[in-house]
C-alpha cells in the first residue's frame, strides 16, 4: 500500500479552502452588482390602451345602392395603431411626452427637451379601426 504524503494533503486543503473563498467572494460580488441594478432600475411602466370602432360599415359600394348594380369596390376595416409615452420630469416636474419610444421628449407645447431625467412612465396604445374603401 502506498502511504499519503502529509504535504500533498496539505496542498489539496489549500486549494479547497482557496475555492471556497473565490466561490464566496464571487457570489458576494454578484449581489452587489444585483442589489445595485435593482435600485436604479426605471420603476414599472402603466400600461394605457384606447380603442375606437369603425362604425357601421358604409353601404354605397353596394349592389342595391343607387345607381343600381356593380360599382367595381368593397370596404375592408383596417386598423391603425399609435404609441405614445408620458412622463414627468425629475428636475422641472413638466408632463413630458414622447412618440418614439422616450429617444426624444417634448413638453405638451412641443417644445424640444435634450436629456430630461424621467421618472415614472406611462405608455399610451392607440387602436383605431377605419373601413377603407377598396377598388376592385
Amino acid at each position: 500500500m502506498a502511504q499519503k504524503c502529509a504535504g500533498a494533503e496539505t496542498v489539496n486543503q489549500e486549494r479547497k479552502y482557496k475555492t471556497i473563498a473565490w466561490s464566496f467572494g464571487l457570489l458576494m460580488v454578484l449581489v452587489t452588482v444585483f442589489a445595485l441594478v435593482e435600485q436604479n432600475a426605471p420603476p414599472e411602466d402603466n400600461y394605457v390602451t384606447e380603442a375606437s370602432d369603425a362604425g357601421p360599415k358604409p353601404h354605397d359600394c353596394d349592389w342595391l345602392a343607387a345607381p343600381l348594380g356593380s360599382k367595381s369596390c368593397h370596404y375592408e376595416k383596417t386598423k391603425y395603431s399609435s404609441t405614445a409615452i408620458t412622463g414627468v420630469d425629475r428636475s422641472t416636474g413638466q408632463t413630458l411626452l414622447s412618440e418614439d419610444y422616450g429617444r426624444t421628449w417634448y413638453t405638451r407645447s412641443f417644445v424640444l427637451v435634450p436629456s430630461p431625467s424621467v421618472g415614472q412612465r406611462t405608455i399610451h396604445l392607440y387602436v383605431n379601426y377605419r373601413w377603407q374603401k377598396v377598388t376592385d
